[in-house]
């Protein structure tokens, strides 16, 4: 990152720094919500809806996690998993 001041009430110059930019982890921050259709998971081939938030922001799967899901759909868990801005994993489990 380069700063340049162009005022001409300070000495004029250019400061040239380092940026790092940490990703934010999801693991014990982040709000999820798991929605359960009973109706819709006893036909076996759905999977419960799941809403993450981080921060009170909504965050937009396959941009900022993914899910994965293991076990069945009437009883199992999701995997998310940070990417992007966001790293870290958490499993929530649902029946």
């Amino acid at each position: 990152v380069t700063i340049t001041n162009l005022s001409s009430n300070y000495t004029r110059g250019t400061k040239t720094t380092s940026l790092i930019i940490t990703p934010r982890n999801i693991k014990n921050t982040m709000t999820c919500v798991v929605s359960v259709d009973k109706e819709q998971l006893g036909e076996g081939n759905a999977h419960p809806l799941v809403i993450v938030k981080y921060s009170g922001k909504t965050l937009i799967e396959g941009e900022d996690y993914t899910l994965v899901y293991s076990g069945n759909a009437k009883k199992g868990s999701v995997k998310v998993i940070g990417k992007g801005d966001y790293v870290g994993t958490r499993t929530i489990k649902f029946s």
